[in-house]
């Protein structure tokens, strides 16, 4: 019954890119149970009528070709952030199918643990066909403009100390362990603050993670 108001009302077409719960895609079929939509990776989704008539549903069907895309990049806290927006615009000109207007944007979306985390958002003409290729030309047009402009993309460094409670030659403060509690004399815990950021010791590093042994 619900396939019967839908062609009657014609509030939805074929054709018509349209966003309901989450999906986004071009209605290829409207059947009395459920309507086809494909979306922009080409994959095809069964929705039932019934969710059509009581859910939100977005039509884009002035922006019948285009579809947006975003792409989130980090870079580090030391990095020119008005460069790097200024390079994430630029690495869209030129690429194959991506609209110049409405003109792409780079926006700063939040600061991370590692980094500050930049977004892109741009049209794609002929979103339908696939919008992956079109990202990837961007993706590697940001990492080559990152690179030939400094800017550094970080990657996750974390730092774990390793105490194994034993005195080292060079001191007299030990720390000591008492059963339910843990205890540190004041001479050592001042020293392995101090040496957190000395290098000169017997470390290991291990894909960014770097283990002090004392």
């Amino acid at each position: 019954m619900s396939g019967f108001i839908i062609l009657l009302d014609r509030s939805l077409r074929l054709g018509d890119m349209i966003s309901v719960s989450g999906s986004q895609g071009t209605v290829t079929q409207i059947r009395t149970r459920y309507t086809v939509v494909r979306g922009l990776d080409g994959i095809e989704t069964l929705i039932p009528n019934e969710k059509l008539i009581t859910d939100v549903v977005q039509n884009h069907s002035s922006f019948l070709t285009r579809g947006n895309a975003k792409i989130a990049v980090q870079v580090g806290y030391r990095s020119n952030v008005e460069r790097a927006m200024q390079l994430l615009v630029e690495a869209t000109q030129g690429v194959d199918r991506v609209l110049q207007d409405p003109a792409p944007a780079a926006l700063l979306a939040s600061f991370g643990a590692d980094g500050i985390n930049l977004e892109l958002s741009f049209w794609i003409e002929d979103a339908a066909r696939g919008t992956g290729g079109v990202k990837s030309q961007v993706n590697r047009a940001v990492w080559q403009l990152f690179c030939a402009n400094g800017i550094e993309i970080p990657y996750a460094q974390r730092e774990i100390r390793i105490v194994d409670g034993i005195a080292r030659p060079d001191t007299d403060s030990v720390l000591s362990r008492e059963p339910g509690r843990e205890r540190c004399s004041g001479s050592l815990s001042d020293r392995l603050a101090a040496q957190s950021f000395d290098l000169g010791h017997d470390s290991t590093s291990i894909r960014g993670v770097r283990f002090f042994l004392f």
